[in-house]
């Protein structure tokens, strides 16, 4: 996976917290540039970065410029605002904090920001396949979790399931399992020769086959009834692909 990239602003070259910044990266898990005032705004402009870092001061108010045209350019964009000023990370916290915006006195919470976003990123980049031969579920199933990081792909019998597994990386599987052609445990077959890892989720009307021994036995990792309840979905996809 590619390097989150980090733009962190300084004052000068030499700044304690450029040091305290550079520290925090020794891992080598980010890409990290550092620029000087406005150059903060016109990196993020000029390429695409993860993050923006800037350090907050009541003696000099450069920051807040950069971070309102950062803000305005770019509201998702994630912006760690670090100030060891007595207060004054309080202070922001209560007037600037949001989902993308963080505050802290810490310089430790940079690096806990980063890695919730390597895991974002991670995340993001799971892909789902729903098998089923009735179009207007796998319709569902798509509305259901448009809001979701996943990648949803359907297919509507257990040979295109097969096709679709050959050329992608697929990350978690959940079938029908009553299906003209091949069978749902039929499929589950198949993809446990190819994959043995990949967890298999059976979407069944059929209550009775939580249950069933023999799901386990071929490798059935999960149960879900249908009618599917969309929030019970999520908590169980996020589950399983965590």
């Amino acid at each position: 996976m590619e390097k989150p990239k980090v733009i962190v602003h300084l004052y000068s070259e030499d700044t304690d917290h450029g040091k305290q910044a550079e520290k925090t990266f020794q891992d080598d898990k980010y890409s990290v540039s550092f620029r000087i005032d406005a150059g903060a705004h016109m990196a993020v402009s000029d390429g695409v970065v993860d993050i923006a870092f800037l350090q907050p001061s009541l003696v000099d108010w450069k920051w807040f410029d950069i971070f309102t045209k950062i803000r305005k350019a770019y509201p998702d964009l994630p912006v760690f605002l670090y100030s060891a000023e007595m207060g004054l990370a309080d202070g922001l916290r209560s007037s600037l904090e949001d989902e993308n915006t963080f505050p802290s006195n810490d310089i430790s919470g940079l690096k806990e920001c980063l890695d919730r976003l390597v895991a974002e990123k991670e995340r993001s980049k799971k892909k789902v396949l729903f098998v089923d031969d009735d179009q207007k579920i796998l319709n569902a199933y798509a509305r259901m979790l448009r809001k979701t990081p996943w990648e949803i792909l359907t297919a509507s019998s257990g040979e295109e399931a097969l096709e679709i597994m050959d050329g992608h990386q697929v990350h978690l599987v959940a079938t029908d399992i009553k299906m003209p052609k091949m069978h749902g445990i039929a499929l589950v077959s198949k993809i446990r020769e190819i994959d043995e890892n990949v967890p298999i989720v059976v979407c069944s009307a059929y209550q009775a086959l939580k249950d069933d021994a023999n799901l386990r036995l071929h490798g059935v990792t999960d149960f879900i009834e249908k009618p599917v309840d969309a929030d019970a979905l999520i908590k169980k996809l996020d589950a399983l692909l965590a």
